[in-house]
């Protein structure tokens, strides 16, 4: 006997436009990154003008956008599935998501890498206004007198950076013995640990690899010498000893071999911003064990209605996701993601948790619109109070604070997720061939933008006008240009087919209601 699952309209129009606003999102969130305070340490364009304005509005999207796309992505799986089967899910995900991913690899990972460097190669001629007492950027030049300068103007010698990283532990990681002892000798603590649980002891023992692909990440130069003397000069300044990874006997793995392993396999960056693609082939093989794996009967008996219920819902879903955000590597207000080949398991698990809420939301047939109904107040009391208050504890680590920080961050990932599905669900129920077409369109932006906008932030950075400008250009050229590769290059040629399905050039009839392929896959591809 086959499942009765209540039927919904084939498309949601509201969700496709929520797709493709998500998808913009992101292109304008790494738009953005370029003036933060902090976006040299890991992003390669460090503009001349900054403001702590920026790294606010990156919280506010990342706080919400990878949560509610994975929602979508549970959503529109279970809805393939209800409606193809088992088989046709699978062969349908790997043409729109695994051949992507393939091909991505292939090309915008290496166009992006080749344009970092060139960056790197091409260093800022202009000035960049100094916050007198920020002690990380003359630390990463090995400059003391300005370290010291800093230390004069009252700067906090145990300042954290978003990572929770201390001016001492990146001192101490770079092995510079001159910095430390000043930071030292003005009362920094050299016990203080960063958001991985990361003692400065504990990075000076970093293999060299590892250490050359973070100074790389950091744009400066190291000398394998100086930095282990240095090491080596700081433990004894600490009172301990420093022991270096060495070599393990014949036929076993050195503790450097081992620690330089699992960073390659989670965390050097080899999938990129198309990190999300590699977790849905993941989720979506788990989706496909449990459909499997789990009992007609539990499926049959299974009340959605009861587990997706507002606002009830959130007493289970806030202290479910709190668990594994627990355990995650704290980097500020919002999820963590992992590039690696690997997930790390703490984030696959959040993710987890969205994708399959999702799921089961499809089978609870919403048609009224229950979930998101409170937007009107859920939205404006989410993006104002709770994300000042996120902001405000971000970096606690320990103790009530920290609880008090998931707590927020879990709440307001999915309040915020629920308020725009149901700002959308007011807006764009009915077809709109703009928000169509913008749907359309939005997986191939999201795939090739990154490199592009990278080369545009550089390509503005020494203008002389205000970042907002800048970032204004950026942004605009980016999704024109790329708009107008779409149609032109994508859209009814072999690559929009495998991204959205072969279509017609003649408009689609808006009022269809069996769609295209894009109408089950909606919502399926953003991210970070």
């Amino acid at each position: 006997m086959s499942e009765s699952i209540p039927s919904i309209p084939s498309r949601r129009h509201d969700l496709d436009a929520l797709r493709g606003i998500a998808m913009l999102l992101g292109i304008f969130l790494h738009a953005s990154i370029a003036y933060a305070p902090d976006a040299g340490r890991g992003w390669p364009v460090q503009d001349t003008q900054s403001s702590s304005a920026v790294s606010v509005f990156i919280a506010m999207i990342h706080g919400f956008r990878m949560p509610l796309f994975f929602l979508l992505s549970g959503f529109f799986t279970m809805m393939l599935f209800r409606r193809r089967g088992l088989s046709k899910l699978i062969e349908h995900r790997m043409l729109r998501i695994g051949l992507p991913l393939v091909l991505g690899m292939c090309t915008i990972i290496p166009a992006m890498w080749i344009v970092s460097g060139y960056i790197q190669a091409h260093p800022s001629t202009v000035a960049k206004a100094v916050d007198e007492k920020d002690l990380f950027t003359p630390i990463l030049q090995d400059d003391l007198a300005a370290v010291e300068a800093a230390l004069g103007a009252d700067a906090d010698v145990n300042q954290r950076s978003d990572q929770g990283d201390t001016p001492f532990l990146v001192a101490a990681f770079l092995g510079r013995d001159d910095i430390a002892q000043t930071l030292l000798d003005h009362g920094a603590d050299p016990e203080q640990a960063n958001h991985k649980g990361e003692r400065p002891i504990d990075v000076m023992r970093a293999p060299w690899d590892t250490t050359q692909f973070v100074a790389g990440m950091l744009q400066i130069e190291l000398v394998q010498e100086e930095v282990e003397t240095g090491r080596q000069e700081i433990a004894s300044m600490m009172g301990k000893s420093l022991t270096l990874p060495t070599n393990g006997a014949a036929g076993e793995m050195s503790e450097a071999d081992w620690k330089g392993l699992m960073f390659l396999l989670f965390d050097f960056p080899l999938t990129g911003h198309l990190w999300f693609l590699w977790f849905l082939c993941f989720l979506v093989t788990g989706f496909a064990i449990a459909t499997i794996a789990i009992p007609t009967f539990v499926r049959v008996r299974w009340n959605a209605v009861t587990w997706t219920r507002w606002p009830s819902c959130l007493l289970w879903l806030v202290p479910l996701t709190m668990l594994p955000s627990y355990f995650m590597e704290h980097q500020g207000f919002g999820p963590a993601t992992s590039v690696g080949l690997i997930p790390h398991p703490s984030v696959l698990i959040y993710y987890t948790l969205f994708f399959g809420f999702g799921a089961i939301y499809y089978d609870a047939n919403d048609q009224a619109g229950e979930l998101g109904r409170s937007w009107k107040w859920t939205l404006p009391i989410s993006l104002t109070l709770l994300l000042g208050l996120g902001w405000t504890i971000r970096n606690e680590m320990s103790g009530l604070g920290l609880l008090g920080s998931l707590m927020i961050q879990a709440t307001y990932a999915w309040t915020v997720s629920f308020g725009m599905m149901g700002l959308f669900r007011s807006l764009f129920a009915r077809p709109s061939p703009t928000m169509r077409y913008l749907s359309d369109s939005s997986y191939w932006l999201y795939l090739a933008h990154l490199p592009w906008v990278m080369y545009l932030q550089y390509w503005v950075r020494d203008w002389n006008v205000s970042l907002l400008t800048k970032f204004a250009v950026v942004s605009l050229v980016a999704c024109v240009s790329l708009l107008i590769s779409y149609q032109v290059f994508v859209r009814h040629t072999p690559v929009g087919w495998m991204l959205n399905g072969k279509r017609n050039r003649k408009e689609p009839n808006m009022d269809n209601t069996l769609g295209s392929d894009s109408d089950v896959v909606a919502a399926q591809l953003v991210s970070q």
